[in-house]
């Protein structure tokens, strides 16, 4: 991995916790704090739209690559924010975390972006 590819610094976000009536967690994202700020290389793969509740919604498929020792700030029930080059904010939903080469140094990180 080339560190130069590295360019895009994004914020681990970590979702408030607690239990519900029926002992279950729920998570609430919109007081999260920001568990860790990790450099990736940004990748938006594949988009999508589709109806819900009779609004048009799009989708996205992003593929974020970072260094291996990030890992431990990286679980599915987190999300990841950044801005892009225009300045527009991003909310991904982590999808799979995998160990590209089995070594423990690079990560592959795919995602879901709804709009």
């Amino acid at each position: 991995m080339r560190a130069g590819r590295l360019d895009t610094l994004v914020d681990v976000l970590e979702p408030a916790r607690s239990v519900g009536a029926s002992g279950e967690v729920l998570l609430d994202f919109s007081a999260a704090t920001v568990a860790a700020r990790i450099w990736c290389e940004v990748q938006p793969l594949a988009g999508r739209e589709y109806v819900q509740a009779g609004a048009m919604l799009a989708a996205g498929t992003v593929r974020l690559r970072t260094r291996g020792p990030n890992a431990a700030h990286l679980e599915l029930d987190r999300r990841l924010r950044y801005a892009d080059r225009n300045g527009a904010e991003h909310v991904l939903e982590i999808n799979e975390v995998a160990d590209v080469g089995g070594r423990g140094r690079e990560l592959e990180i795919r995602c879901t972006e709804n709009r």
